[in-house]
Parts: structure tokens; C-alpha cells; sequence
């Protein structure tokens, strides 16, 4: 009894400690329901159409993505450099739905949501912020990104 009440301080503990932590680096992994089906390979290089959903931050740029797959985890790289957004990703995918985020170093949000289809990949990323005293500051625009693999 006293090493299972040992078991859940410890639990509580590491919880509180990574909800304290705050910054772009933080993991945001997104991780499936196992047994949901198998993971589309989107593993490679992606290029492609950038979409700015504020186009008083930036009107658009093209964009670039490298991920690496391991089952449904993915990792790697998106830019879209023509709007300032340069980041890394992690996330997961189930079947044909990619989820996760773009870190940017000194913001938050990047979330990313999006399907695999016939013609290539269809995804959005929210907004980065950076975080003040007094709130957030939207810095670089959320979008639409629209890509084929090279």
C-alpha cells in the first residue's frame, strides 16, 4: 500500500511538473488510440503551397516539409520561410490523419491537423504566439499548406 501511494505522488508529481513547464520546445506529441488502423507512410520530403490565414502577417509562401516515421510517430522539419515559420514537428498518424505541431523556439500554437490523399498532403497550422505579461501576441500567421512529395 505504501509503495503504490509512493507510485501516485510520484505520477502526480512528474504531471505538475510538465503542465508548469512552459516555451516552444515543449514536446506537444499527439499520440493515437492504438488499434485504430495502419499509419500512412508519410515519410520524405514534401513541397509545397503555404496559405496564410492572416494575410496582414503574410500573404502566402511556398513550403517545405522533411519527416522521418516510425509506426505512427513522426518527426522532422517545416518551414514556410517566406512567413518567418521555420520549425520542428512531431506528431502521429492514424491511417490517412496526420496531428501535432510545429515548434518554433520562443512561441506557442503551431497545431497541426491534416489528411493524406491521392493528389498528396492537406494540413493546417495555427497560429505561433509569443507569450507577454500581458497575453499573447499573435507573431506568425496560422495557414492552409498544400503539398506533394519530391
Amino acid at each position: 500500500m505504501r509503495a503504490m501511494r509512493f507510485q501516485v505522488l510520484a505520477a502526480l508529481a512528474c504531471a505538475a511538473a510538465a503542465m508548469a513547464s512552459t516555451g516552444c520546445n515543449n514536446s506537444n506529441d499527439v499520440t493515437s488510440p492504438g488499434g485504430m488502423g495502419t499509419a500512412t507512410n508519410v515519410a520524405g520530403t514534401w513541397m509545397g503551397d503555404f496559405q496564410s490565414d492572416s494575410p496582414s502577417l503574410c500573404s502566402g509562401s511556398a513550403a517545405t516539409a522533411s519527416f522521418t516515421q516510425s509506426g505512427t510517430r513522426v518527426t522532422g522539419s517545416f518551414q514556410a520561410t517566406g512567413c518567418g515559420i521555420d520549425g520542428t514537428f512531431k506528431g502521429t498518424v492514424d491511417g490517412t490523419h496526420l496531428t501535432g505541431s510545429v515548434n518554433m523556439m520562443g512561441c506557442t500554437g503551431g497545431a497541426v491537423s491534416g489528411t493524406m490523399t491521392a493528389a498528396g498532403m492537406q494540413f493546417t497550422v495555427g497560429e505561433f504566439k509569443k507569450p507577454l505579461v500581458t497575453g499573447d501576441n499573435p507573431v506568425y500567421p496560422g495557414g492552409t499548406v498544400s503539398f506533394s512529395r519530391r
